[in-house]
Formats: C-alpha cells, sequence, structure tokens
C-alpha cells in the first residue's frame, strides 16, 4: 500500500534580480538587490526591500541615462544595462585604487595626464568622471549650458537654452534669456521629478541630467492620443505634463456649442468659437496668459509644426493637432456629436500659417 505523501508548506526562494519585472509597490529581495546596485552605479537608494517612490525616481534617472524608456519598471533589458553599469563601475574603482597605491608607495603611473585650470587629472571622457568645469562671470556672455551655475537673475544665451530644454522636457517655460520666477518654478518642478530638493538653482549635475531627459524624449517614439466613447481624448502615458495638461482643458469645452466671440469676455462662457477655444486650451496649461484671436495666433510660440502641438492658424480661424488628435470647432457637426475632437483633420491646411507652443 502506498504511504500518502504529505503536504509541505511551500517555502518562497530568494528572487534573483531579473527573474520577473519589477515596479513601484513591489517588496523582495530582488527589490533589494536593485537598490544596491543603483546605489553602486551613484544613484543612492535605500537597500529597504521595498519598492518604493524613491527607488522609482532612481530608475527613471537611470534609464534616462542610458537610453531606455524611462517609465520606472525594471525589465530584462534595464537589468542588463544596469549589471554593466555595476560592472563597469568595479573596473574604475579597482584601477582608481591601483594607481593610488602606486601613487603613495612612489611607483610609476605611467606619466601624468593633462590637467585642468585647478591642477587636477584631466577626464577620461566616461560618465562617472567628474568634470572641473570653470566658473563663467554672470555677464551674460555664457554660450553653454552647463558652464556656469544658474539662478534667479541671470541671463544670457545658456539661460535661453535652459528655458527651450525645460520646455522640450515638458516643464513649459517661456523662452527670454532672463532667469526669472516662472523659470525657477520650473526648474523646481523638474528637480522635484528627479528625486532631488527643488531649489530652483541649476547646478551642473542638474544641467546634465536635463539633457539627458530631452536626449530621452527626443528619442522616444510615443503612441498617439486616442477618443474615449464620450468622445474625449485620452493622453499619452508617456505625454509630457503640460500636453495632458492642454488635453484636459479641451475636453472640459469638447462639447461646448459654438458661439462667436465665445470665451474672449471671460474664461468661462457658455460656448466659445475656434480662438476662443485654443485660448482656453492653452491658457489652463500656462501656456498662454490672456485670451488670443486667430490672427494674434500667427505669432504665437514657434513656427512650423511642433513635436506635440501643431496650430494652423490665419485671420479668420485657428484649430490645433494634440498628440495626434484633432482639435476643431469645424468638426462640431451632427454627426460628430457637437465634438470638437476628431480622429481626422476636418480643416484644410491651405492659407494657414503653422505655429506651435515653444518647445512642444
Amino acid at each position: 500500500m502506498a504511504i500518502p505523501l504529505l503536504a509541505v508548506p511551500a517555502i518562497a526562494a530568494a528572487q534573483r534580480l531579473g527573474s520577473r519585472v519589477l515596479r513601484e509597490g513591489m517588496s523582495g529581495s530582488d527589490v533589494r538587490t536593485l537598490q544596491q546596485d543603483l546605489t553602486k552605479v551613484g544613484l543612492s537608494t535605500p537597500a529597504v526591500g521595498t519598492f518604493g517612490s524613491k527607488t522609482e525616481t532612481n530608475v527613471k534617472r537611470f534609464e534616462r541615462k542610458h537610453g531606455l524608456k524611462a517609465n520606472g519598471i525594471v525589465n530584462a533589458a534595464f537589468v542588463a544595462k544596469l549589471e554593466e553599469s555595476v560592472s563597469s563601475s568595479l573596473q574604475e574603482d579597482t584601477v582608481k585604487s591601483t594607481n593610488s597605491t602606486k601613487s603613495k608607495s612612489g611607483g610609476s603611473t605611467g606619466g601624468a595626464g593633462p590637467t585642468g585650470g585647478s591642477g587636477t587629472t584631466g577626464t577620461t571622457g566616461t560618465s562617472s568622471s567628474t568634470y572641473d568645469i570653470p566658473q563663467v562671470p554672470h555677464n551674460g556672455q555664457s554660450a553653454h549650458l552647463g558652464n556656469r551655475v544658474l539662478r534667479e537673475g541671470d541671463e544670457g544665451h545658456d539661460v535661453r537654452v535652459l528655458q527651450d530644454f525645460l520646455s522640450l522636457a515638458g516643464y513649459s517655460t517661456q523662452i527670454s534669456g532672463t532667469f526669472n520666477s516662472p523659470t525657477e518654478k520650473s526648474v523646481e518642478t523638474f528637480q522635484s521629478d528627479q528625486g532631488d530638493s527643488p531649489n530652483g538653482v541649476v547646478s551642473y549635475a542638474l544641467a546634465y541630467d536635463l539633457r539627458v531627459a530631452v536626449a530621452q524624449m527626443q528619442n522616444v517614439r510615443y503612441e498617439s492620443a486616442h477618443l474615449n466613447s464620450e468622445g474625449l481624448a485620452v493622453a499619452p502615458a508617456d505625454a509630457p505634463t503640460v500636453v495632458k495638461e492642454i488635453i484636459k482643458a479641451a475636453n472640459s469645452i469638447a462639447h461646448k456649442p459654438y458661439i462667436y466671440g465665445g470665451g474672449h469676455q471671460s474664461w468661462w462662457s457658455a460656448g466659445y468659437d475656434c480662438s476662443g477655444s485654443t485660448s482656453f486650451a492653452l491658457h489652463f496649461a500656462g501656456l498662454v496668459s490672456a485670451p488670443e484671436d486667430s490672427s494674434e495666433f500667427e505669432t504665437y510660440g514657434s513656427g512650423g509644426r511642433g513635436k506635440w502641438v501643431t496650430m494652423w492658424t490665419n485671420a479668420g480661424h485657428v484649430y490645433m493637432q494634440i498628440a495626434g488628435l484633432w482639435f476643431d470647432t469645424a468638426a462640431q457637426s451632427s454627426a460628430n456629436g457637437n465634438d470638437r475632437w476628431s480622429n481626422v483633420r476636418i480643416s484644410s491646411p491651405d492659407g494657414f500659417i503653422e505655429r506651435h507652443p515653444d518647445g512642444l
């Protein structure tokens, strides 16, 4: 007679990093390994074994730096790149330790390397190198973002680049060349999203992080917005915050009737005309301070098509394409359910000037 086997409680095996996809809210030994490895590559992360907001922030920073999709999800591609970075970091630490030992013992290091202005050893060109960037006088003549620390009150071409890059990264900022209060607010928001303390000061490291963020956004292929069952737009998950705000505002008036002059006397109106609708959507995303008519939009923002938002405007009409969807009062027909949103183009581009919000 066969002896029945006793049921043995399953013992949870330790998870190896890479054995499953990780995201915020998960726990385990693989999460702790992830946090330890992030710290090894310079992204200080408490090894608590729980995937919290700090871990997600550092995962996104690593993704941006290495050209991965910045979604905070740790998949096989992420783990492979992280392991490669940890290995590289350990090799560099070994070399530094060896050179330091030789230097203390009087051994030859193979000749002195180039030195910077402060007499420090020149950089090797690796991502972990410490760059000795000289201070540039605050005289408005600095040509490159990252050549000096920027703060409120500074002026110059590098400030214009900063403002442009902030907008490209999804933090809409007027390009004026003057580091004003709105620019400081955008910097603080970017710092918070990076997991840094928001002090509004653009350090060398923050300028680098911003360049990485912009490069990442320019290399990512974004999905388009789509219409839900109510005829309202659903923004792509990876869209910049400012684009989501435009769509949210446009949704709130999408089914309001067309009224000539509507939206120009007050933001809150029983109906809106074409320029009133466009102004409303842009205003509640922080992109215009007062309603503009279609003629005024001919000089708005920057010329040509934008990556996320493009406006077609002339003396008589203005409409937009936002994340692939059309927002146009000409779409308000009985067949379209009085909805400004449309999957297809309604108005012809002939005779219109193309403009887009700066950075979008």
